[in-house]
């Protein structure tokens, strides 16, 4: 194809976007709102900035894991923060939302109502309990306590948080409608549910004037939005090809061609360097079993942070397949069907993948960073797996030693935080900590192995379960790190008793 028909073909499908009837494609702020980096509100970490009253925006996606509401992905298109990218909380309740939804004519749009509770304002629900609770632990039958294991949860409360709604469903369904995109022509904006990486617009056309950047033609589905890419590479000398999105402008892209001949060079180049100098990292290992979508990238010798957007992808793929027909009828996950979903619809890989992820985000989560506490916690499920197979378990792997009956309390029946840890999108700050923290695993250096390798058991430093012997902790030094003692934290042991017995989902004995 000639350079001349490339611009032509962009500017053909960029003029105009087609959106399903029935959904909002922007919105106005009413009150005062916050614009977040990520899809998560609580604390104040990654605010971009504050959206005032008569300020417009555009959606891109939707995150419809929140409790008591949805968060809009969207392109700020007039006020002081025009041009930025980030997220908004749109509360179930009609009280407490910030903007007015508006279809692409300017006329409102409302989202079915439902009868909610008042929580207060979009925070998530602490996972510590209150200290009354602590009293009525009974540890006499579980070897590894959690977070969530204090607090009295009965279970209508544990389900009723992840029912369902009118509310969450009419999103759920623009969300599908979202990604029904067609070659030449789409339905709903042709934005990527997740963008792999944001910039400024103006630094994306910069770059790709410049040749920095590539017009990524196979990607691009005539929509709205054109995909750049562009090769990045980290400080272990590791390349991988990072996608960018911006809105086509026709006259950004009628400067391009007086520089695309030398980027066309210049992507030959990288072809052929990337080509020569691909670490064996990227070739995967035979693994029996199918693969969920961009999970091969579990079999790769060496971790970098340079796979995370593809790891990250890969737990979301799971999470979906892992959930596909697994639901209450009030919306709620059943434990039975997703339990088993793991073992029958994952490869070995994977289902040892899902089992460090989830469990260091139940265990784990409010403690990280630092990393190395959910890391630590990582390397207790491996443990366990390595103490079965030398016991006769031959076939024993991680997830079996996570779901092993009243020894990782996340997972039990009345507990909510194995639902929490599945149902949380990739933009929570305890996915993203749990990915970083599966990538530092594989890459950890421990200074006392030889205990460290003996840890079986772990509790919080606010209960004493019976098992507890003060002469057996072990205070792991991970990376040149010591694990924190201050305020709640964990206490590591080594060589206390116990045995391993395959769960029921498994199919093992």
């Amino acid at each position: 194809m000639r350079v001349p028909a490339i611009i032509l073909f962009l500017i053909c499908f960029s003029i105009s976007t087609l959106w399903a009837s029935g959904f909002p494609s922007n919105l106005v702020i009413d009150q005062s709102t916050e614009l977040r980096e990520v899809s998560y509100f609580e604390g104040g970490s990654n605010i971009l900035g504050f959206l005032n009253p008569g300020d417009t925006a555009d959606i891109l996606s939707i995150d419809t894991s929140h409790e008591g509401g949805v968060s809009f992905q969207v392109r700020i298109s007039s006020g002081a923060q025009s041009g930025k990218i980030g997220w908004v909380f749109f509360a179930e309740d009609p009280e407490k939302q910030d903007f007015n939804l508006k279809d692409p004519k300017g006329g409102s749009v409302s989202a079915p109502k439902s009868k909610v509770k008042s929580k207060g304002s979009h925070q998530e629900d602490s996972i510590l309990a209150p200290e009354e609770s602590r009293k009525e632990i009974d540890m006499s039958k579980t070897g590894i306590e959690t977070f969530s294991s204090p607090r009295k949860t009965r279970v209508k409360d544990s389900e009723s948080s992840f029912k369902e709604t009118p509310f969450k469903k009419y999103f759920q369904e623009m969300k599908k409608e979202m990604k029904q995109v067609s070659k030449g022509k789409a339905s709903y904006p042709a934005v990527p549910e997740r963008l792999t990486k944001i910039k400024p617009e103006k630094e994306i056309w910069d770059e790709a004037i410049k040749g920095e950047m590539k017009i990524d033609l196979e990607s691009y589905d005539g929509g709205p939005y054109i995909p750049f890419t562009k090769t990045v590479t980290d400080s272990s000398g590791y390349k991988q090809k990072t996608t960018y999105w911006t809105k086509s402008e026709p006259k950004q892209l009628m400067k391009m061609p007086s520089k695309i001949a030398s980027a066309l060079e210049e992507k030959q180049r990288e072809c052929k360097d990337e080509a020569e100098s691909t670490p064996e990292a990227a070739i995967p290992k035979e693994v029996k079993g199918n693969w969920q979508p961009h999970c091969k990238v579990l079999a790769a010798d060496k971790f970098g942070d340079f796979l995370y957007n593809e790891i990250s992808s890969c737990l979301e793929s799971i999470k979906e397949t892992i959930t596909k027909g697994a639901k209450n009828k009030d919306g709620s996950l059943n434990r039975e069907k997703v339990f088993k979903n793991l073992y029958k619809k994952l490869n070995r890989k994977e289902q040892e993948f899902a089992a460090l992820t989830l469990t260091a985000f139940g265990e784990a989560g409010i403690l990280a960073p630092p990393l190395e506490e959910m890391v630590m916690v990582m390397k207790v499920v491996s443990n366990r797996a390595d103490y079965a197979r030398k016991k006769g378990f031959a076939e024993a792997n991680e997830l079996d030693s996570a779901l092993q009956k009243a020894q990782f309390s996340m997972y039990n029946k009345n507990d909510p935080s194995w639902q929490r840890a599945i149902k949380s999108g990739h933009g929570h700050p305890h996915t993203i900590n749990s990915i970083k923290s599966y990538i530092l695993y594989h890459n950890t250096k421990i200074e006392n192995a030889r205990e460290v390798e003996k840890v079986y058991h772990y509790h919080t430093n606010y209960v004493s379960p019976d098992w507890k012997d003060t002469s057996k902790i072990v205070k792991p030094v991970l990376n040149g790190k010591k694990l924190k003692q201050s305020g709640t934290r964990h206490h590591f042991f080594r060589n206390i008793p116990w045995s391993f017995r395959h769960n029921s989902w498994s199919g093992k004995k």
